[in-house]
């Protein structure tokens, strides 16, 4: 991802909503219209799906962004912000939001 050159294509599911990469380069998670996150171990030749689960969120997935810990923060149209390890396991969702989320963001170790 540094050097700006393409490394390759990856045909995700149906109509991709969100994607992110980890700070680190080694993760890339999609979302996509089905509600599954995806998420791929990125090598120098090719990217491995390691992970996907509809676990996370009931509606489309507006956003995304790794943690430091390549711990993955999703947001979306069901008013949720979940948190899904890159083993795909979602261990926490925030339900308390009365409106969509558009947006999520972290900064540091603390979610």
């Amino acid at each position: 991802f540094r050097d700006g050159k393409l490394k390759g294509t990856i045909r995700d599911g149906p109509n991709v909503t969100a994607v992110a990469v980890s700070l680190d380069g080694r993760y890339l998670a999609t979302a996509s219209v089905d509600m599954t996150l995806r998420i791929y171990a990125v090598g120098k030749k090719q990217a491995k799906l390691v992970a996907e689960t509809q676990e996370a969120h009931r509606r489309f997935v507006f956003q995304m962004t790794f943690t430091e810990d390549n711990e993955l923060l999703s947001c979306g149209e069901d008013k949720v912000m979940s948190i899904t390890t890159v083993g795909g396991k979602v261990v926490h969702r925030v339900r308390e939001h009365t409106d969509w989320m558009g947006d999520v963001a972290c900064v540091g170790r603390q979610v």
